[in-house]
This record gives C-alpha cells, structure tokens and sequence, in this order.
C-alpha cells in the first residue's frame, strides 16, 4: 500500500469514471481530451468575469475539478475519492468528461456533438430547456432544486450535472426529470444496454 499502489489506485478510480459517458459512444467522442493532471485537494483555477459596467474582473475561484478546451482535466484527488458515494450523484470525473462531450461540436454550452444519436439540436435544445426552467421553478418554489443547484449555474453546468446524476442515481433522475432522463439514454446509446438487462 505504497505510493505506487496509491498512484495506480487513482489512475483505475479515474479510469473507470471517464469510460462510463463513452462505454458506447466509442473514445473518438474525447476528441478534446489531452491528458489528465490531479492535485491532491481542491485547486485554484483562474477566472476573468467582466461585469455590467464593463470592469473586468480577474481573480481565482478553488474548484475541485476543470476541463481546458483543447486541454487536459484538471481533478482534485479528494474529490475523486468523494465520488465513491455515489448515492449523492456527485462524480467530478464524469462531470469533467461531459464537459468534454459538451465541446464535441465545438463549443461548451450545454449541446453535445449529437451526430449519430437521432436526437436534433431543436430537440435537445427544447426538452433540456423544459427541464432547466422546472429545476429553477422548483428552486424558487422550495429554496433548492432535486438536483445539484450547481447545475443552474449554466445550461453547460446542468449538462454535467444530469451526466453525473445520470450515471450515479439514475432512478432519481427519472423520477424527477423523465423527458431529459430519457433524451441522454439516446444520447449515451444506453437504450439496448437497458433493454438488455
């Protein structure tokens, strides 16, 4: 139980989170995938916001985990090991890997590369929309959505937080959103997989 155990351990943990979103999308799907860097907790990540007035402002946010466009993951291992509880739907690596997915047409804005699927950008676009405006409803209405409010942040942020939740507690997620449970079934080719079990 040496580092090198250690070191192999986080690499099979890693490993194992990033092949669930491509299981049968096929590894082409991390086109914008180079490389993996880990730190032991969470990081700080630079951040440019520029406000209403025009000021910009630049500083840096701690985060436990980051995809570059055309550039690595960034992961904190503690929160690698976190995701073991998946009864939460937290999985930074596959919240990672879907931002990955989500550049697959080029941009990070919530929409996959969805060649190949069956699944039209308006159709995408109007079920997730659906369930982006019910989670905020609910939000709103209660104080906290069924999901990660992390997902609220932006359309790209919900996309990986449903991927965690979908690949986590799937039960939950259909449960509470059925239509976008069932779109990123389509979407991650996961239909004859279920219907096979």
């Amino acid at each position: 139980n040496g580092p090198r155990a250690c070191a192999l351990d986080l690499r099979i943990e890693i490993a194992i989170g990033a092949a669930l979103p491509v299981l049968e999308l096929g590894l082409g799907a991390y086109r914008s995938f180079h490389g993996v860097i880990v730190y032991p907790d969470a990081f700080l990540a630079p951040r440019e916001e520029l406000d209403e007035a025009g000021v910009m402002h630049i500083g840096h946010e701690e985060v436990a985990g980051e995809s570059w466009e055309a550039g690595p993951i960034l992961l904190s291992w503690a929160d690698v090991e976190a995701s073991r509880a998946i009864e939460h739907g937290y999985h930074v690596v596959i919240h990672e890997c879907a931002h990955k997915l989500d550049l697959g047409d080029g941009e990070m804005n919530g929409v996959p590369d969805l060649s190949g699927c069956g699944i039209s950008t308006a159709e995408w676009q109007a079920v997730m929309t659906d369930a982006w405006e019910e989670m905020h409803d609910e939000e709103e209405a209660y104080g906290e959505a069924p999901i990660d409010d992390y997902a609220l942040h932006s359309p790209a942020e919900f996309f990986a937080v449903l991927s965690e939740h979908f690949f986590t507690i799937p039960e939950h997620l259909e449960a509470i959103l059925p239509a976008a449970f069932a779109l990123l079934r389509r979407f991650y080719r996961l239909e004859a997989v279920a219907e096979a079990l």
